[in-house]
């Protein structure tokens, strides 16, 4: 298992996970390096501290790929151009047809948000 943590700055209402290849493929430039892992397909734990949210406490997320082994974590629109975050939101239905490598949600507002990520490796497809 893997730990991370740290604070993820939003400015869309918008936090990402994953794999940095896979997000340049979605148009992102130089996603930052959250932190590395064995490639392979992940289950994550994580916890936002989010004051008006309280749901974000324990967020799992299960079959999540990382063929490089590059996490990122982090809010896209740091990472795009206005020219490509627009066309993005329209070919994706504002984020919410995003490909399944890819986990999205919402703190419910914008700001920075102190956060705790677990990264458990999933041999063979156990959950």
């Amino acid at each position: 298992m893997k730990n991370f943590s740290g604070d993820i700055h939003v400015d869309s209402g918008t936090i990402l996970i994953g794999d940095v290849e896979l997000l340049k493929s979605l148009g992102l430039v130089d996603p930052k390096v959250t932190g590395r892992v064995k490639p392979g397909v992940y289950r994550i734990r994580l916890a936002v501290e989010c004051w008006n949210n309280p749901d974000m406490d324990d967020i799992l997320f299960a079959d999540v790929p990382f063929p490089s082994g590059e996490v990122f974590i982090g809010d896209p629109c740091y990472f795009m151009p206005n020219d490509r975050w627009i066309t993005l939101l329209k070919e994706t239905n504002h984020l919410m047809d995003l490909p399944v490598s890819v986990r999205l949600f919402g703190p419910g507002g914008d700001g920075r948000f102190p956060y705790r990520m677990s990264l458990a490796r999933q041999e063979d497809g156990k959950r």
